[in-house]
């Protein structure tokens, strides 16, 4: 994104305004600033040579991102490269840190590439979703939401061999219907299970609901054995013999 004031041979590029003459002297307008409906949209006008800005435009209309607005300056004559590279380039952010930009040919392209560049952050081993963010010159945005970071790895199971998940009510409580699941904050739903090898438990929380905040994705963890659930190994392993 341009900052401050780039002036060049028949054109001036500001952070809120662009302006350009056409082979034909006609002077293209580009304007955030006199919107004023909010992000993603801007003016554009195309006046006769000599015509000063608040003289009657040829053109006059509203576009709501930078792919269409360069679109229709192609129609309308040649484009400068540094009008190009202005609306081809755009804002990725996580809302982390102030970003970077990225020349795309489209806000999807964009939004796409932002999804790639944000996982392949560190973001530890505690999952979370974020939201991430491609916004072209015109204020248009488009959001992805990603779920970042990594469960832990399960720990060895002290009999050997793989775990065997099961919830025994016993254990590990819950409805008689659904041994083992919990309503939490949120609408989410907890899930504790208990290997009936070692003793170990795993346990779950599924992802919020859409729309709710903060967003949370599905989670698990992991904890060591306990007396209850060492004994009621126990007891199952000596009926099993």
């Amino acid at each position: 994104m341009k900052e401050n004031t780039v002036s060049v041979t028949g054109q001036t590029i500001t952070e809120e305004s662009i302006r350009y003459t056409l082979a034909d002297g006609r002077v293209v307008g580009i304007d955030r600033a006199r919107l004023g409906s909010g992000p993603g949209g801007v003016t554009l006008q195309v006046w006769d040579a000599g015509a000063a800005d608040d003289a009657e435009s040829s053109v006059t209309e509203v576009t709501h991102s930078a792919q269409h607005l360069l679109a229709r300056l192609q129609v309308i004559g040649e484009v400068p490269a540094e009008v190009r590279e202005i609306l081809s380039t755009y804002r990725l952010g996580d809302g982390q840190d102030d970003g970077e930009d990225y020349e795309a040919q489209s806000l999807d392209d964009a939004a796409s590439f932002a999804a790639d560049w944000a996982e392949g952050g560190d973001w530890g081993k505690k999952k979370t979703i974020i939201d991430v963010r491609a916004t072209d010159w015109t204020g248009a945005t488009k959001v992805v939401e990603l779920v970042v970071g990594k469960d832990p790895e399960p720990p060895t199971c002290a009999q050997d061999g793989e775990h065997e998940w099961d919830s025994p009510r016993p254990v590990v409580g819950g409805g008689e219907g659904n041994p083992g699941e919990f309503g939490v904050e949120g609408n989410r739903i907890k899930t504790l299970e208990m290997c009936v090898r070692c003793g170990c438990y795993r346990h779950s929380v599924s992802e919020s609901q859409s729309g709710q905040y903060p967003r949370e994705p599905k989670r698990t963890w992991y904890t060591g054995p306990d007396e209850q659930s060492l004994a009621w190994v126990a007891e199952n392993s000596a009926e099993n013999e």
